[in-house]
């Protein structure tokens, strides 16, 4: 009897084995019988293929006449074939083939992995059925199957990957979606980038205890982290970590300068991962770039060496089309713009390229050749050239809103797009989530008295004969304005669309 069988026969017949009342007592002396024809008495039958191997290792066929022991013994096989390939199935008693078998592979290389590190089995768990189609191996080398995602990202209804949605075990649960973010730091911040949130929650009170701010009160109790927006600190950093901050939708990264030691936090890029190396010049490139470039620097050559992903560059040095986030109004000022979950501007045209052509086309229409062009300048007058020199001082941005707007020159912004982009996505689930984010609930017009709105009151749930209002009687809807018409951003090329209540034409 081989050693395989042996195997076989004390995991399957032993004391405590689940198949002993399967046989009947007589047949307790020779429970392992050869599989040959005629022999139908017998209610377990092993054949041992000498001929074929799976893996450098014996196949063993069983076949079970009962299909209750047959379903049993599935069963047990899929918890300890451990020393053996085994397949179930049926045994054709002229030809001697296996029909109809179900593949079962041995799991004693993934026991002693587990039994070594067992922190890594959630990871090698296999969660998904697998049956051979054959018994027999193939003549020719199948190539590589593809290696299962193990903790994939799901995917919502909305067709978007990236959003977690959860079984409605509780009615908070039903309507709940969250962005998945499980690369996010899960311990504490560091204490010392952070202040005690203590006076600023007033629940949207000012200083005499008027609610100058409705819907504002409670939320959870939190720390305020400290984010360097202005990124003065020069030199390589190294990202340590990403985390949550409670205080703004986007996420922040803890870095780590590799001269000085020093930690900070600064607003996270979106794919920016523990371990990026990132760098700020906003002081100007260091002397070792420019050494290596020469001495000469030449905008492409600057850009491929500097632009990536979570750097901050002055808008000069940034090419056009690149999208940028946290971006300052001036070259002294932290950013301010663009630091929202997911936004992000897009350099549009710099303002000494349009200047340039502007030249070139004046040079032109006055017949001037390309040579005259490139050294004559006295044919502009002063005002034109102050002009255009103002005007190569700015750079044109387009902002997620779709406002064109004018940025100095020398102001600084970070590459990217500001991290946790799927966050518009979001859905809070019930209100109390809104209770800890700080946000009090919001009441009709209509269900208030008439003393507290002009739409209240009344014996229905009509607003009566009067035009929508806010609480203090302003006009609202319908496009009225409340803005000063004096007061003019001259920095604003175009304004942001606004529909007004009306639908938007679509772009052609």
């Amino acid at each position: 009897m081989s050693k395989t069988l042996k195997i076989l026969e004390e995991h399957m017949f032993g004391r405590r084995s689940i198949f002993k009342k399967l046989f009947d007592k007589q047949n307790a002396g020779n429970r392992l019988l050869p599989a040959r024809s005629g022999d139908n008495d017998a209610r377990l039958q092993l054949r041992l293929d000498a001929g074929a191997s799976i893996n450098g290792k014996k196949t063993v066929y069983l076949q079970v006449n009962s299909q209750a022991t047959n379903k049993a013994l599935r069963k047990w096989l899929k918890k300890n074939s451990t020393h053996a390939n085994l397949a179930v199935g049926t045994i054709d008693e002229n030809t001697g083939k296996a029909d109809d078998a179900t593949m079962l592979q041995p799991r004693t290389a993934l026991r002693r992995i587990y039994s070594q590190t067992p922190s890594i089995l959630p990871a090698l768990r296999r969660s998904y059925a697998q049956a051979a189609d054959s018994l027999r191996p193939s003549s020719h080398s199948s190539p590589a199957a593809p290696v299962p995602t193990f903790g994939a990202q799901e995917q919502s209804t909305t067709g978007l990957t990236g959003l977690r949605r959860y079984k409605p075990r509780t009615p908070g649960q039903r309507h709940l979606i969250r962005p998945i973010n499980d690369h996010l730091w899960r311990g504490r911040p560091l204490y010392k980038l952070t202040i005690a949130k203590k006076g600023q929650s007033r629940g949207g009170r000012n200083h005499t205890g008027k609610v100058v701010v409705r819907h504002r009160g409670g939320g959870a109790k939190r720390r305020i982290r400290l984010v360097d927006f202005d990124r003065w600190d020069e030199g390589p950093q190294v990202v340590e970590r990403i985390e949550h901050d409670p205080g703004r939708t986007a996420h922040i990264a803890l870095i780590r300068n590799l001269e000085s030691g020093e930690r900070s936090y600064i607003l996270a890029a979106d794919g920016t991962r523990p371990g990026d190396v990132v760098q700020s010049y906003r002081k100007g490139l260091p002397k070792d770039l420019t050494d290596s470039m020469g001495g000469q620097l030449d905008r492409g050559l600057v850009a491929s060496k500097t632009a990536y992903r979570g750097n901050c560059l002055q808008l000069g040095m940034i090419p056009v089309g690149t999208p940028i986030f946290n971006i300052s109004l001036d070259k002294s000022s932290a950013g301010k713009v663009c630091r929202s979950a997911g936004t992000y501007g897009t350099i549009v045209s710099k303002g000494e390229d349009e200047v340039q052509k502007e030249m070139v086309k004046f040079l032109e229409d006055q017949g001037r050749s390309r040579q005259e062009q490139a050294l004559d300048i006295t044919a502009f007058t002063a005002d034109q050239l102050a002009k255009y020199e103002k005007a190569a001082g700015y750079v044109t941005i387009r902002l997620s809103s779709g406002e064109l707007r004018l940025f100095d020159k020398e102001a600084v912004a970070t590459i990217g797009v500001a991290s946790n982009a799927l966050h518009q996505y979001a859905q809070l689930g019930k209100a109390g989530r809104s209770r800890w984010l700080g946000i009090r609930p919001t009441v009709r017009g209509v269900a208030m008295n008439a003393c507290d709105h002009p739409h209240g009151g009344g014996r229905g749930k009509g607003k009566g004969n009067n035009h929508p209002s806010s609480p203090w009687g302003k006009p609202a809807k319908s496009g009225y304005k409340t803005r000063p018409k004096n007061k003019i951003n001259r920095m604003v090329v175009q304004e942001r669309p606004r529909n007004q209540g009306k639908r938007r034409k679509r772009a052609a």
